[in-house]
């Protein structure tokens, strides 16, 4: 094993060098390669800053962002108080500020911000799934890049949520494929319809894919900067939460305007990374579950019921900050959504969605002493049945990891 001798200044150790092997400072160069608390790559998370600085910060070559309802971006879609991250857009900013009740929508897009993040008021940074309306299901949330073949960086949102039904048949499972992991929660069950006995049962939220088991921040990191995971002989698809399943519709004679429930949209998968975080306590970072359809009624007429959709599963959202100037932090939330309620007439019965499983919430700081985040990954309420026989939907369980780090 070779040694290499470092150079001296003026016959003693350089002075830097000395400084490094301390801790505290130090220019970091071809003469003193130590990477010292001066390097503002570190920013308190000792050997984690340079990795940051390569795969997380970003080059921050999009330059600085003020998002004020006023000003525009090439790669931002601005509609009232509300920016949208277009397609294909990965936003890596130098500093990026959202003034108080701005919403910036990822939309898929990872966020990396070389500098300072900083959050006013009631500033959102989320990727939700959205809301199912009656028999329209909702839509997951919006996947950044679209998959290839052959190579990751794919940035998925969430699973769409599945239609609700407006003849006698059962509920349709959550979309989905075999192709996808599920990194967040899944979706809730839609409710069952009935009528004199016969019934039809609800969409269950689609659980062919696997689900990704709790990972180490560092693990999951890099299947997030990948896209992709090993699923057996086969690579996977990473989303967020999966959507929920529609209700199931039994139909009796001049019953045939009573709908089921249509399933919430899956959250999406919102990374935030950032060199200095300075929030408001009073700014969210999100990416729930989109809540479920509620039962149509229309037209009276005989024995009918139908149940209410599931609610869509919540994301994951990880937040990592090299510093906290603040010494406050944002709410964030991974929650599923709520299961829809159910509709009946004469004998019928139906009854409620269940809720979507919450998602997954991760969040690492540097130089921060503060109280712990609220960090929520509850899943959704249950829809209300409806009927004689009916039952109240499941609300959905609480997410399976809720993690926190201050180093």
């Amino acid at each position: 094993m070779s040694t290499t001798l470092l150079p001296l200044k003026s016959g003693a150790l350089n002075p830097d060098i000395t400084a490094a092997l301390v801790g505290t400072e130090g220019t970091p160069s071809s003469v003193n390669p130590f990477v010292t608390t001066s390097d503002t790559r570190m920013l308190g998370l000792g050997g984690l800053g340079g990795v940051m600085a390569v795969t997380e910060l970003g080059h921050g070559g999009n330059g600085n962002y003020d998002l004020n309802g006023t000003n525009t971006y090439t790669g931002l879609t601005l509609a009232g108080s509300i920016y949208t991250v277009d397609a294909l857009t990965i936003l890596r900013a130098n500093n990026l500020t959202i003034r108080t009740s701005i919403v910036l929508k990822t939309a898929g897009s990872p966020l990396h911000v070389l500098g300072t993040l900083t959050l006013e008021g009631t500033a959102i940074i989320s990727d939700d799934g959205t809301d199912g309306s009656g028999t329209v299901a909702g839509e997951g949330a919006a996947a950044n890049l679209l998959p290839t073949s052959t190579t990751g960086n794919t940035f998925f949102g969430g699973l769409d949520g599945s239609t609700g039904k407006t003849t006698a048949v059962n509920g349709a499972s959550g979309q989905a494929s075999s192709s996808i992991v599920i990194c967040g929660g899944l979706g809730g069950t839609g409710g069952i319809g009935s009528y004199l006995g016969s019934t039809a049962t609800g969409g269950i939220s689609y659980t062919s894919p696997p689900t990704l088991a709790e990972h180490y921040h560092g693990e999951l990191l890099y299947l997030l900067m990948a896209g992709r995971a090993d699923i057996g002989t086969a690579r996977g698809y990473l989303v967020g939460g999966a959507g929920g399943g529609s209700g199931g519709n039994k139909i009796g004679s001049g019953s045939g305007t009573l709908s089921s429930g249509s399933g919430g949209g899956g959250g999406g998968v919102l990374p935030v990374w950032c060199s200095v975080l300075n929030a408001s306590a009073s700014c969210v970072i999100r990416a729930n579950g989109g809540n479920a359809g509620n039962a149509i009624y229309g037209t009276p007429g005989g024995n009918a019921g139908s149940g209410g959709g599931g609610g869509g599963g919540g994301g994951v959202v990880m937040l990592k900050a090299g510093s906290v100037t603040s010494n406050t932090l944002p709410t964030i939330e991974a929650k599923g959504g709520n299961g829809g309620n159910a509709q009946s007439v004469g004998a019928g019965f139906g009854n409620g969605g269940d809720g979507g499983v919450g998602g997954k919430v991760i969040c690492i700081l540097g130089n921060y002493a503060g109280s712990v985040p609220t960090m929520t990954t509850t899943g959704g309420l249950g829809g209300i049945g409806n009927g004689t026989g009916n039952s109240n939907g499941a609300a959905g369980t609480t997410g399976s990891l809720n993690a926190f780090k201050a180093m």
